[in-house]
């Protein structure tokens, strides 16, 4: 009885202390790999010299950036080195967020996927997903991020990274995990679909969701 009781008076975790303990679970089985998964993501290989790859055209899209940042997100060698980075990975043209909600003083830099734009669409099994799949391009906007705040504004060091896709009736939001700000080589178990966080059980071979979630994910990222 005392035991019931106890459970009871038990606090739901926040939506806060749920992501936290995903991520640490994330972090204790995924981060030691994480050099090697980085080592076999192969890169672009080149065809004949004659047919040379081209760098993915990267389509900037505003919400609430001034003039003067636009110009920091838009130098040339941060932008070039950005594409270079994309190249490879997603098919091109691909929009880039950039926002800033000057209300709550949050910056996000979001990577829109288009259906069918994942050179890799990440491996299933049940309702298993590799999110790391995703690794390449989140490394490369956490880089960029990155460039642009050790060369302009180092408050742009604070801007959350991520990719997002919306399917009919679905949104989903994936973010990173790891020490701020996160370099993007570790993806967070814990999606937002619909604005509700979703969070999975992390192993070293991806994360396992509950078969609702999973199929709103597998759907976000064209896995058939």
């Amino acid at each position: 009885m005392i035991a019931l009781l106890l459970a009871a008076c038990t606090p739901e975790p926040t939506v806060a202390e749920e992501r936290a303990a995903a991520e640490a679970v994330a972090e204790a089985l995924v981060t030691p790999d994480v050099g090697k998964r980085g080592a076999e993501v192969e890169a672009p290989v080149a065809g004949p010299e004659s047919v040379p790859i081209e760098p993915v055209e990267v389509v900037l899209v505003w919400e609430g950036i001034g003039a003067l940042h636009k110009g920091f997100f838009t130098d040339m060698e941060l932008y070039s080195e950005l594409t270079s980075d994309l190249t490879g990975h997603i098919a091109s043209p691909v929009d880039l967020y950039i926002r800033y909600d000057s209300a709550d003083m949050i910056g996000d830099i979001r990577l829109r996927l288009a259906p069918g734009a994942l050179a890799r669409v990440p491996s299933t099994a049940g309702d298993r997903i590799d999110l790391q799949a995703l690794a390449p391009l989140t490394t490369a906007l956490a880089s960029y991020r990155s460039s642009v705040a050790a060369r302009f504004d180092f408050r742009v060091e604070s801007f959350r990274v991520g990719v997002e896709s919306y399917r009919g009736h679905r949104i989903c939001s994936f973010s990173l995990a790891g020490e701020p700000p996160p370099d993007g080589r570790l993806l967070s178990p814990c999606v937002e679909i619909n604005g509700q966080q979703e969070c999975g059980v992390a192993s070293p071979d991806g994360v396992v969701y509950s078969p609702e979630a999973s199929a709103h994910i597998r759907a976000c990222l064209d896995i058939r």
